[in-house]
């Protein structure tokens, strides 16, 4: 294993600001990331991701996972970088009984996801802190872990693995959703350009920055490493690895890639323009869709975001 490298504390610590902030946000205005982000769009979710995933577009990701790759006997799961808490408690709506370990870096994060669990009476959960660059181990032995929009933030990704491997019983399972795009943001030139031609060619209304309102969003541009590092420097720390290092430790058991490559940068700030009940806008989303499903299909441009189910052999 090679030697890991030093996440300075410094940078911990804007880090666990940033997603503590975050996810208070998202408590108080849940609303909010489905105007701003295509990952919390209902839209995108059931007419695009759902189906790329489950291929049903009333079944997400978990719902996918939690039938047919998680055991209904598993009495342990593991949650990397649970942020707020939605996984478990979803998880527990979906009749999982299972005991969980959760943990993330964020302290602010964690008392959402405790507030949550207590006002639902939820049990057989435990919040932890733990920055999942430094943990080389893992309290239990576990059938299933989880990771969710949590591996790209871990610049020892080597080192995090090898724990879970370690830590997963015989044909337990790493089950994730992640971005696996390119490194610290840096988009190709390629994407970018696809993703400013299209957003150049919506209507106006529909290219209004939801953050300003009365102004139009800008074009897409690939930020620094150190506008980056500004403001969270775990982001997409090591993205471009995660699948390359998985397939070295774990055996692959399905993965589904669900794009995003321009979807995530064309919708951002601008998604809660686009109404569901509105048919010229409905279209204009499918075709869209349709555009990124054939620069997928084609090759002309990877995914950049995927569902895998990996195992220990």
């Amino acid at each position: 294993m090679a030697d890991p490298e030093v996440f300075p504390a410094d940078e911990a610590a804007i880090t666990q600001r940033h997603w503590s902030e975050m996810a208070r946000a998202r408590q108080q205005a849940p609303y909010l990331q489905a105007e701003l982000g295509w990952l919390d769009s209902p839209i995108v979710r059931e007419r695009y991701i759902h189906s790329a995933i489950s291929g049903q577009p009333g079944v997400s990701w978990l719902e996918w996972v939690m039938a047919g790759y998680v055991p209904r006997s598993a009495a342990s799961i593991c949650t990397l970088g649970c942020g707020a808490g939605g996984l478990e408690r979803h998880a527990r709506v979906l009749g999982c009984q299972a005991a969980f370990d959760s943990f993330d870096v964020s302290a602010g994060a964690l008392a959402v996801a405790r507030e949550e669990a207590v006002r639902l009476g939820l049990a057989g959960i435990t919040y932890q802190q733990a920055d999942l660059n430094s943990l080389r181990s893992l309290p239990n032995d576990y059938e299933v872990v989880f990771g969710c929009m949590s591996l790209h933030h871990v610049l020892n990704l080597e080192q995090l693995f090898q724990a879970v491997h370690e830590a997963l019983v015989p044909g337990g399972r790493l089950i994730f959703n992640e971005f696996i795009g390119p490194r610290k943001f840096q988009w190709t030139d390629l994407q970018l350009e696809i993703i400013n031609r299209v957003l150049a060619a919506l209507p106006p209304r529909l290219r209004e920055d939801r953050t300003q309102p009365g102004t139009a969003k800008e074009p897409v541009k690939r930020p620094t490493v150190e506008e980056m590092d500004r403001i969270d420097p775990s982001e997409a720390a090591l993205s471009d690895r995660i699948m390359p290092l998985a397939h070295q430790v774990f055996e692959p058991v399905v993965i589904r890639e669900y794009g995003g490559t321009i979807l995530h940068l064309l919708l951002d700030r601008i998604m809660g323009n686009f109404r569901e009940d509105a048919e010229a806008d409905r279209e204009i989303l499918l075709d869209v869709f349709q555009l990124e499903a054939l620069l997928l299909k084609t090759k002309v441009l990877p995914s950049d975001f995927a569902v895998a189910v990996f195992e220990k052999p």
